[in-house]
C-alpha cells in the first residue's frame, strides 16, 4: 500500500481558493482517467479521531473542486464566498485531506494530505 503524499498549502484569507491541482498518476506515470469519480477535500481542526469539520469542497456540486477527468486532473476552484463559509480562523493551520470515490463509492483512496495555513488578509473586500 502506497503512503499518503503530504502536501501542505497556503490560502490567502478572502481570496479565491484556485492556486492548487493535483493530478493522480498510475505507476507508469500516466494520469488516471477520472471520468464518474467524485473528489471531496474536507478541512478539519485537527488530523485523528475527534476532529470537527470545518469547511468542505466537493465535485459532486461544483463547490470548490472541479475534475478534468481525461487529464486525471483535480483543480480546485472555491470562490472566496465558498471558503468564508466555513469557520476557517485566520491566522491558523488547520489540516485537510482531498479524496476521490470511484463511480460505485465502493473504493476510496487518499491522494494527498497535509496541513493548510490560513493566511491573514490585510484587505477586507
Amino acid at each position: 500500500m502506497a503512503r499518503v503524499k503530504t502536501v501542505n498549502l497556503v490560502y490567502h484569507y478572502g481570496d479565491t481558493f484556485d492556486d492548487y491541482s493535483v493530478i493522480w498518476l498510475d505507476s507508469s506515470e500516466v494520469p488516471i482517467n477520472l471520468t464518474g469519480y467524485t473528489a471531496t477535500l474536507r478541512i478539519k481542526d485537527k488530523a485523528g479521531a475527534g476532529a470537527t469539520q470545518l469547511l468542505q469542497l466537493s465535485s459532486t456540486t461544483a463547490d470548490g473542486l472541479t475534475i478534468v477527468a481525461a487529464a486525471g486532473r483535480i483543480d480546485f476552484s472555491a470562490t472566496a464566498t465558498k471558503m468564508k463559509s466555513g469557520t476557517l480562523v485566520q491566522n491558523t493551520v488547520y489540516y485537510y485531506d482531498l479524496q476521490v470515490a470511484t463511480p460505485s463509492s465502493a473504493d476510496v483512496k487518499t491522494l494527498i494530505k497535509g496541513q493548510i495555513w490560513i493566511d491573514p488578509e490585510v484587505t477586507d473586500v
